[in-house]
């Protein structure tokens, strides 16, 4: 067989009219016998780029006029390439070969023409336009930064450290491996293995390391300013014989990193229940309610792309930062439920539901154009709910017998197809790929959220049975936290054994709540929607407490990310002199009182700032870059709920507390304060706490064994930011957030899903951007109020029936004098009540009668609000409230909060939708001198026999132990 190198000595470039060398290595490997002589179409040259990517973009100017990649390739290219040291003379004919550019919107990889139109428009200017520097082969790093070699890091050819390479990224493209959680790590297998293949299959360790530069001149398609495209290293497509591997619709060529990605598919379908049409979802006429149709062509099928982008006359990147959108497809069930708390009387709960995914994408489009437009997102993590997730086509009714049994999940998880991965991994991608279709790049780095298993109820407990089955966790948890345990001092799976000492007892029968013992295991969740505790219960069904696992937090879940969003855990990017870094979550968290404990601490990143972590920001900060912006999700300073922001404080610089470093990471804390004080970070972005926070703070260096911060607060959604401040926390970008700028409404001052438009040239965050006027995207006041009485367990309003001394307690021996209404609790409360309706159970007609009362304009001391009421029979009233099991009120309020203030002038209450009713559970107690109607404390969720009883014959309802019965052999 002839060495094409020979002939190529002369011409530095392999004979054209000559069998190429990979033809030559297609004849020996495969069965396919070339043609023609001119056969480098048909060559094999297994490679991947690993930058850009879907999450890690190139951004340049449009003065710039290079492209740049890092590739890595099979061993075949030593050969090939003609490597011989750092040198690889002819890796440039077979880079203008197989890779190509694309515009991303038409970038469907589904054939390319190999033999016709290159990279550039002829071989001379392809070898004066490509670039190539070999980094050696996969092993370890060289000393100093000087050698061949490389082996979880990216360094450019001029020293400068840009990535940290995710582990698992470089087990799947250098030994072909993924990790089940179960047994390891596990070859990564052709998929179609038992048809008969055509062509070879076998997925090749791509050990070799190169950076390439690709200049504009000469190539076929130069790229216009303000366009996007995508890279793609075309081969010929292995599985195009196979009858059932794209339906019937012809692929001769796609990227070989889209056949590991196929590959990768098929094998999470057969061993972790991933879903079985790997497609994205038609996001173009997006409802709440509506579960999104895919687009099962093969332009449609999630795969990698590598794209790029070129900005015309910017000289810094203005970025929309977005955090925490927790996009879940359990949403689009539960936005259909027709459940109402007051039966043909009130509204449906479903429609009023926030939905990650719809006010994420409103965001996005406010960010895409008009006012708010940005030149990139910068995206921080909790990007999903959970891994596996309801699918919600498996939800056809609205009415509660058609839903509620859906979200058990001791009896479906294990169901095929019930709870599949990866349709909230699917929903997100799909997400990013429009917004590049809009010419819109996406940076994104990992949450916590990225790695959480299986989900577990709308407001999850803690009690007996869960405490049982968080301490005896599923054999893929317990195996997964246990082998973490030495390596990342996390809390174990039995970590929850001494959490309650009554778990021996057995499970709890969800039908018997109320119990007063259960304690929340995430209070926040409801609130998150946009739903009161009772009506979030009350769409999901006698389930809603339910917790599966005690650990579920699994580090090989990241794979899905950083096998399709990007390899790269973390990162830097230059654009002129801006510096964008990105840092990942890292495979802990310290997890047990954020999950168990209703107001303790958020999960920490107990992994990050890692040593790989400190050597890249050191690396990118001894550059001084004019401006350099960092994003994690983790937070460096943050304050809880409960902490106002008109408090400053001084604390040391490695304190962890819960009040006011909420969800922060725990290595390497001095550094980063000091680079941040010294302006080589000039801005920190994160998120996590759910809580929009612009933190001022102050670094006394002055003792070095006790340094420590001052910390001043702002909410700039609300007040204006502190000149000097540096360290921003967004609100959760796909639910309602939560502030507190005086102690008002004890934290719960729900906030609508928001993202910060950061102008690049002064590194600040000038506008906070909300999705407010999209449906169900404004925080509803009865949430907030239902918060401070049912979870912080403050009385709100109450109802006093003056009935005047007596010597008998029972109600029928009284008459009513009067009724007043007082309301607590609310800080710098004015009258903002407007109509007050109670309601009691007729038993005889299985219906709600209704007793409206009058209120006048009512009147304040201090913050506390006196009504005087009227009812034509009050004495009535009373006896019915007393004999209704259950009785609610219906309150309705006014504007009256609207333009209340702070002391510092900013609007407390403004953003809130004071137009939806609070509709709640009450209860009379018999006092000396009256009969006081408040909140009945039994009434947060509920009453679940009760409810099958009195709607047995409408058919809507279900018997609640047909639903919490059933249960899987073992769960």
């Amino acid at each position: 067989m002839v060495d094409p190198r020979k002939n190529a000595a002369k011409s530095g470039s392999p004979k054209e009219n000559s069998l190429c060398a990979a033809a030559a290595y297609q004849k020996a490997s495969t069965n396919i016998d070339p043609k023609c002589p001119d056969c480098a179409d048909k060559a094999e040259m297994q490679a991947v780029i690993l930058y850009p990517a879907l999450g890690t973009p190139h951004v340049a100017p449009d003065t710039d006029e290079k492209i740049r990649l890092f590739l890595i390739v099979e061993d075949k290219c030593v050969q090939e390439f003609g490597i011989n040291g750092a040198e690889a003379p002819f890796a440039w004919y077979y880079i203008n070969t197989h890779l190509r550019i694309l515009p991303f919107k038409d970038a469907h990889k589904t054939s390319a023409d190999l033999t016709g139109k290159k990279l550039y428009s002829s071989p001379a200017a392809a070898k004066a336009g490509i670039q190539v520097w070999y980094k050696g082969p996969h092993g370890s790093e060289p000393a100093g930064g000087c050698g061949l070699g490389w082996k979880d890091r990216l360094v450019s050819h001029d020293g400068l450290f840009l990535a940290n390479i995710r582990k698992s990224a470089v087990n799947l493209f250098v030994h072909g491996v993924i990790s089940h959680g179960l047994d390891g790590v596990n070859p990564l297998i052709a998929a179609h293995k038992k048809a008969p293949q055509v062509c070879d299959t076998t997925n090749h360790p791509l050990r070799h390391l190169f950076e390439i530069e690709l200049d504009f001149k000469g190539l076929t398609l130069p790229p216009q300013p303000d366009t996007m495209y995508t890279l793609a290293w075309m081969v010929t497509c292995v599985y195009k014989r196979v009858t059932e591997a794209f339906g019937g619709r012809k692929v001769s060529h796609w990227e070989h990193q889209d056949k590991l990605v196929y590959d990768f598919f098929a094998q999470m379908q057969e061993k972790k229940q991933h879903f079985a049409k790997p497609f994205i979802f038609d996001l173009g006429k997006l409802s709440p309610d509506k579960w999104p149709k895919q687009k099962e062509t093969e332009a449609g099928r999630i795969k990698p792309f590598h794209p790029f982008i070129f900005r015309k006359q910017r000289t810094f990147l203005d970025i929309g930062h977005l955090t925490d959108p927790h996009i879940s497809c359990r949403q689009f069930a539960l936005a259909m439920a027709d459940a109402a708390i007051l039966e043909g009387t009130s509204s449906p709960i479903g429609p009023k539901l926030t939905n990650g995914l719809v006010a994420t994408q409103a965001l996005f489009d406010k960010f895409q154009s008009g006012p708010d437009k940005v030149d990139a997102i910068f995206m921080t993590g909790d990007l999903i709910d959970f891994n596996r997730n309801l699918a919600p086509g498996k939800v056809t009714g609205k009415s509660p017998k058609d839903q509620w049994e859906h979200y058990n999940l001791a009896g479906n998880l294990d169901v095929p197809d019930y709870y599949p991965r990866g349709l909230d991994d699917m929903l997100v991608y799909s997400l990013i790929k429009r917004a590049y279709d809009h010419n819109l790049p996406v940076f994104m780095v990992t949450g916590n959220h990225e790695a959480y298993d299986e989900p577990f109820g709308i407001s999850p407990r803690v009690n007996s049975y869960s405490a049982k089955l968080a301490a005896r966790p599923s054999s893929r948890a317990k195996t997964v936290s246990d082998a973490l345990k030495a390596a990342t001092r996390v809390q174990p799976s039995g970590g929850l054994r001494d959490y309650d000492p009554n778990q021996a007892k057995g499970k709890i029968h969800f039908s018997k709540i109320p119990d007063l013992s259960i304690r929340r295991a995430n209070a926040g969740i409801p609130a998150d929607h946009n739903l009161t505790i009772y009506e979030a219960c009350l769409i999901y069904g006698p389930t809603f407490p339910q917790t599966m696992q005690g650990w579920d937090f699994m580090p090989d879940n990241f794979d899905w990310f950083f096998t399709l969003f990007t390899p790269l855990a973390d990162f830097s990017v230059a654009y002129n002199g801006q510096r964008l870094t990105g840092l990942e979550w890292g495979n802990a968290e310290r997890m047990l009182e954020g999950s168990y404990i209703p107001d303790g601490l958020l999960p920490r990143a107990n992994e990050a700032m890692s040593d790989d972590q400190l050597a890249l920001l050191s690396a990118v900060c001894e550059k001084n870059a004019n401006q350099h912006l960092l994003f994690t999700h983790f937070t460096a300073v943050s304050f809880n709920q409960y902490k106002p922001f008109s408090k400053s404080d001084v604390w040391g610089v490695n304190k962890l507390s819960d009040k006011e470093t909420y969800g922060t990471f725990v290595l390497g804390r001095k550094a980063l304060f000091k680079w941040v004080d010294q302006d080589k970070i000039t801005g920190h972005f994160s998120g996590h706490s759910h809580r929009t926070g612009a933190y001022k703070v102050k670094l006394d260096e002055e003792d070095e064994d006790n340094q420590t911060l001052e910390v001043e607060a702002r909410d700039p959604a609300k007040q204006k930011a502190n000149p000097d401040t540096k360290y921003w926390v967004g609100t959760n970008c796909g639910g309602m957030g939560v502030q507190s700028l005086e102690g008002e409404l004890n934290g719960w001052n729900l906030m609508p899903p928001a993202g910060y438009l950061i102008e690049g040239y002064n590194s600040r965050a000038s506008k906070v951007v909300t999705a407010t006027e999209k449906r169900n995207a404004q925080p509803r006041f009865c949430v907030a109020l239902d918060y401070m009485q049912f979870v912080e367990e403050k009385k709100i309003i109450a109802w006093n029936f003056l009935t005047g001394p007596r010597m008998n307690y029972t109600a029928s021996a009284t008459q009513v004098e009067g009724i007043t209404m007082t309301v607590e609790n609310v800080h710098h409360a004015k009258p903002f009540i407007r109509g007050v309706t109670f309601y009691v159970w007729d038993s005889q007609y299985k219906i709600f009668m209704d007793y409206s009362i009058t209120i006048d304009s009512g009147s304040r001391q201090r913050d506390t609000l006196r009504y005087n009421c009227s009812h034509a029979n009050p004495t009535g009233l009373l006896a019915a409230l007393q004999a209704s099991k259950p009785a609610f009120v219906k309150v309705e309020f006014n504007h009256g909060l609207a333009k209340v203030t702070a002391k510092d002038g900013a609007n407390l209450y403004n953003q809130f939708n004071f137009d939806d009713p609070w509709i709640y559970r009450v209860r009379p107690i018999t006092l000396e001198e009256t009969v006081e109607v408040s909140f009945d404390p039994n009434g947060e969720f509920p009453d679940w026999k009760w409810l099958w009883g009195a709607y047995r014959d409408s058919g809507r309802y279900i018997d609640p132990k047909i639903v919490t019965d059933k249960r899987s052999a073992h769960r």
